[in-house]
């Protein structure tokens, strides 16, 4: 049996959304807290863009296919 074709769009998820408002908001609450940028807000900051890059090129898909 096959499995119908699964309707695909550029536009990000509400969960991306959610997730990438989370994780920006990490950075600006250390940042906050910090008063000032510094390193570990810079690492911060690549890794959350990073992760949200990965997260929005790979497909929702679980299994072959």
């Amino acid at each position: 049996m096959t499995e119908p074709k699964r309707k695909t769009s550029w536009m990000p998820s509400n969960k991306w959304w959610a997730a990438t408002i989370t994780g920006a908001a990490g950075v600006g609450i250390t940042w906050a807290d910090a008063g000032h940028w510094t390193h570990l807000l810079t690492v911060m900051a690549i890794t959350v863009a990073s992760q949200r890059g990965i997260a929005y090129f790979v497909p929702n898909t679980w299994g072959t296919g």
